[in-house]
């Protein structure tokens, strides 16, 4: 793969979405970038952070998506050892950094 558009293309082709696992995922800039994977059904996004950050943001940027699941932590640490767990567990296929 050379491109982005060839990833695009794979995973629309994939029979499910991967799991995204967003690491603090309260930053704007982070949740710009997964509702609209979302939104094109390219990945199915595991939020990790503070949900009454979180929630209010996926609302004004994604209103016409369900929030995604969502796992309330407290710090950064805590967000980034559920995660992992949840590669390890095969329950996430990949992580992506949030407010780090």
């Amino acid at each position: 793969m050379k491109q982005f558009e060839e990833l695009r293309g794979m995973l629309h082709m994939a029979e499910q979405a991967p799991r995204l696992g967003v690491v603090a995922a309260q930053d704007r800039h982070t949740l710009e970038a997964v509702a609209a994977a979302a939104g094109e059904g390219i990945v199915t996004p595991v939020l990790y952070g503070r949900g009454r950050e979180i929630a209010p943001l996926w609302e004004q940027l994604a209103p016409a998506l369900p929030l995604p699941e969502l796992v309330e932590t407290q710090t950064v640490e805590q967000c980034i050892s559920a995660a992992l767990s949840g590669v390890r567990d095969g329950t996430l296929a990949c992580i992506m950094k949030g407010a780090l």
